[in-house]
């Protein structure tokens, strides 16, 4: 199921978003550095979304000219700016001219304060960064915005990824991200199927087929 486009509003000085007739396709226009006052241009969508027990989102991304663009990341906010998590895009496939983009739990990294949790998010922010030196307009669209789910939902491994304990600690997320990729991969590279859970949504009794939970540094 897809997630409706409608609302989705530029909040710097750029163009507005022009929307398909079923609100699944959103096309903008990045204008050229001159005619902004930032390297980068910020999209945001209200949604009501409970992105626990999930592995994150994905939609589709098309751009005029890909080398202009130095960044791209969705912000994902709770309740205001000063606690959200940062999400870099990752290209997974190219159909059509359309690029396949997940943005992945796992990979999460938090602007300001810690991050609140997962199960409350109000706002989503396509952060676009744009090369310095651009001197044309970059047009982007974006196109069936939709949750991915557990990818593993059987594995028999878990590796536990700390959200709470970075946010308790006041720490950078990246760090806990990372670590549990990177054990994540490992036992992924060995053959052996695992699924990344996060402190947060961690169940009270743990299905049996987990034969083994990770805790790559969890306090």
């Amino acid at each position: 199921e897809t997630i409706p486009l409608t609302k989705l509003q530029p909040i710097d000085n750029v163009p507005s978003v022009r929307l398909s007739p079923d609100d699944r396709t959103a096309d903008f226009v990045i204008p050229p550095i001159y005619d902004r006052p930032f390297t980068f241009s910020r999209y945001d969508l209200p949604v009501e979304l409970d992105l626990t027990g999930v592995d994150g989102l994905a939609f589709d991304f098309r751009c005029s000219d890909p080398t202009q663009l130095a960044g791209m990341s969705v912000l994902f906010a709770p309740a205001d700016w000063n606690k959200c998590y940062w999400v870099p895009f990752t290209k997974v496939g190219e159909r059509d001219g359309w690029s396949q983009m997940t943005v992945l739990r796992e990979d999460f990294s938090t602007q300001g304060d810690s991050a609140d949790g997962w199960r409350n998010i109000r706002t989503l922010r396509f952060f676009l960064t744009v090369n310095p030196n651009v001197r044309e307009s970059v047009s982007c669209a974006i196109r069936n915005l939709r949750v991915v789910p557990v990818r593993h939902p059987d594995a028999e491994v878990w590796i536990v990824a700390g959200d709470v304990t970075f946010r308790e600690r006041k720490l950078n997320g990246g760090y806990f991200a990372d670590l549990a990729r990177k054990h994540r991969a490992a036992l992924e590279t060995a053959g052996v199927r695992t699924r990344t859970v996060f402190e947060s949504d961690f169940p009270i009794e743990v299905p049996s087929q987990a034969r083994l939970v990770v805790l790559p540094y969890n306090q």
